[in-house]
């Protein structure tokens, strides 16, 4: 059972917890949570060592495991940067070892990210890492359909796909699980 810090991040900053990490750790185990996926809100590739050993600390006192990280606040504002993590993979692959963690949420918004896509796989995988991109609005995942190509186009086995029903509702797509077939 993990949950994501999304839950309290700012309403207006993605940058920003509501409820500081370092507090919310201590809560979700309190419920029952044995994992949380951590945006760039709780920690990213910009935290400093010191800050990352605290979440690790953390995470290993309450039992928790780290389901994923997202490691800037670009991916999390799905901003015109967004991808750019795709063009330098190792801060995010690093922040996730650091975390025993194996999945790295990326974007892939431009049919040009899928060749840096594809070679940040290549590296992911020397570390045993997937790589996971949300259907998304402004990406190349917006709908199912598109989901399923993207996972043909890339062709990486560490390369995977994680669906968010909100976002599928805003880009008009109705949930139909039985279009899901990999």
């Amino acid at each position: 059972l993990s949950i994501s810090c999304r839950i309290v991040e700012s309403s207006k900053r993605k940058d920003l917890a509501a409820i500081p990490i370092e507090d919310f750790i201590p809560k979700i185990a309190k419920y029952g949570f044995k994992g949380i996926s951590l945006r760039a809100s709780a920690v990213s590739v910009d935290s400093t060592k010191d800050k990352i050993k605290i979440i690790k600390s953390l995470i290993d006192k309450y039992g928790i495991k780290v389901s994923m990280v997202m490691g800037n606040v670009d991916l999390a504002a799905n901003n015109e940067n967004a991808s750019k993590c795709l063009r330098n993979i190792k801060p995010h692959l690093d922040l996730a070892d650091s975390l025993n963690c194996s999945i790295v949420r990326v974007m892939i918004k431009y049919k040009e990210d899928i060749k840096y896509a594809q070679k940040s796989l290549d590296e992911a995988a020397e570390r045993n890492i997937f790589l996971a991109q949300q259907t998304h609005w402004g990406t190349l995942c917006e709908t199912i359909e598109q989901a399923k190509n993207l996972v043909k186009k890339i062709n990486r086995k560490n390369f995977g796909i994680t669906f968010e029903p909100a976002n599928l509702i805003a880009c008009g797509e109705i949930l139909n699980l039985s279009k899901i077939e990999c």
